[in-house]
């Protein structure tokens, strides 16, 4: 099932469910797999989330070397790849204007805090890619590409996109 908007190309998404690591300079398909793997890296928002010395010691504890200029790089790109989603959050009146960010805690739980009906759940799951490409003259284009997994609806629009973007997976929600 795909869902055509205005300015949007609807697409089905079966090929991945994660940010593509490897369009940050330095990041290969190795790397991304080790960073997923030992990091738990999925996103560019979960890689600008660390920092240069938590990858730098999980590296050296699986015995590989890397110059932490390189890491620094990373960061910096993971956070301009992932900083168009807060531009839109800022931007749009009707969306929050601060993230709620939690951080997770070891607590003591008993099974009434795993099961109750007050417990949190999702309901609505999306990913979204920001992608590039060279074309002839080495000129480079852009897109946004968001799926919504629930629905199995995908949709893409030229160029880096955060209003419309956020504005249809408000819509999918109903």
């Amino acid at each position: 099932m795909t869902i055509a908007l205005s300015n949007a190309t609807p697409i089905r998404w079966n090929d991945r469910l994660y940010d593509d690591l490897t369009m940050i300079k330095g990041i290969g398909p190795i790397r991304q797999q080790w960073l997923r793997e030992a990091l738990n890296v999925r996103t560019f928002h979960d890689l600008a989330a660390l920092t240069l010395d938590e990858i730098e010691q999980k590296f050296r504890a699986t015995g590989k070397i890397i110059v932490r200029g390189k890491i620094d790089q990373w960061i910096r790109e993971a956070k301009q790849r992932a900083m168009p989603i807060q531009q839109a959050i800022q931007q749009d009146p009707g969306l929050p204007k601060q993230p709620r960010v939690s951080t997770v805690q070891a607590v003591n739980t008993t099974p009434n805090d795993q099961t109750g009906a007050d417990r949190w759940k999702p309901y609505a799951s999306f990913v979204v890619e920001y992608q590039t490409r060279s074309l002839a003259g080495g000129r480079q284009t852009q897109r946004t590409k968001v799926h919504h997994i629930e629905r199995d609806t995908c949709a893409t629009w030229p160029d880096i996109e955060a209003a419309q973007l956020c504005q249809w997976m408000w819509e999918q929600l109903g």
